[in-house]
């Protein structure tokens, strides 16, 4: 069951930030959640995949996807230079400043899914959202600034067609969800507690995730080694790697450079353990 959660301080009618998967301004959430208020993204940067309900929705520059409360998603993964503005508003505020907005995904059909927007519609959107970053102090004037965004977004989005996401198998989802919990779960048990063969659930992760199960694993041990990096005093490469998944510091090394084209003593040169 998707998890729900309210992160809008009460002083606010909504807020917005930029959010680059480097360094996200909350941690990463690794099963599908909603939010009670309604929020939109739009990518700034890079490249990511989103899981919104049960379908995958590719995301790059210049798209904007809106969520409703009622809708659970998740970030699969992203490109190391993706960022993508995350901006959310209070429902009943927005009820009362803009009729525009609906209230779920079912309410207009073309708001389940994301439009490419043109580079002016794109400027003219983060334009507004970098000058709420900067006046969150003064709730009175930040409702106003935050009640034309999302007017002249719903516009915007009723000008364009947008496009369907693929859908994606319920035992997958599950299976994210486990391996973002554990990357080591082995392939039998990740198969039985999803219940799907090994075989079947490796032919359907490779197909809906677009890499393999393996890969995955290494994936997610990647992301959790430069969280810890990205917190600071990350000196012992050996006792990260381990912390982060990996069975060896050899496999990290492989990863690591498979990934970055870097090599663990080129990350912090000579304090490399």
């Amino acid at each position: 069951m998707a998890q729900t959660i309210d992160i809008i301080p009460s002083a606010l009618s909504g807020m917005c930030w930029l959010s680059p998967a480097a360094q996200p301004r909350y941690k990463r959430r690794t099963s599908p959640h909603s939010h009670v208020e309604i929020e939109a993204n739009l990518v700034e940067s890079g490249t990511c995949r989103y899981l919104v309900d049960d379908r995958i929705q590719n995301l790059t520059r210049g798209d904007l996807m809106w969520l409703f409360p009622e809708q659970p998603h998740m970030l699969i993964d992203a490109s190391d230079d993706m960022s993508l503005w995350v901006i959310l508003g209070r429902p009943g505020f927005l009820a009362s400043r803009t009729q525009r907005v609906p209230t779920s995904a079912q309410e207009r059909e073309q708001f389940a899914r994301p439009h490419r927007l043109r580079e002016s519609e794109r400027n003219h959107l983060t334009s507004v959202l970098q000058s709420l970053t900067e006046c969150e102090d003064d709730p009175a004037h930040h409702a106003n600034g935050l009640a034309w965004w999302f007017d002249a977004a719903v516009r915007i989005t009723e000008a364009h067609d947008g496009r369907a996401g693929r859908p994606m198998h319920p035992a997958i989802i599950k299976a994210l969800a486990l391996l973002d919990a554990d990357p080591s779960i082995p392939l039998p048990k990740l198969a039985q507690v999803v219940h799907l063969s090994p075989s079947r659930l490796s032919h359907l992760f490779a197909e809906q995730v677009e890499r393999s199960v393996s890969a995955h694993r290494n994936h997610v041990r990647l992301r959790r080694f430069q969280e810890q990096l990205q917190l600071g005093g990350c000196r012992n490469l050996t006792q990260a790697a381990f912390d982060a998944g990996f069975g060896s510091y050899a496999q990290f090394a492989r990863v690591l450079y498979d990934a970055t084209g870097v090599t663990p003593r080129e990350l912090l040169g000579d304090n490399a353990v």
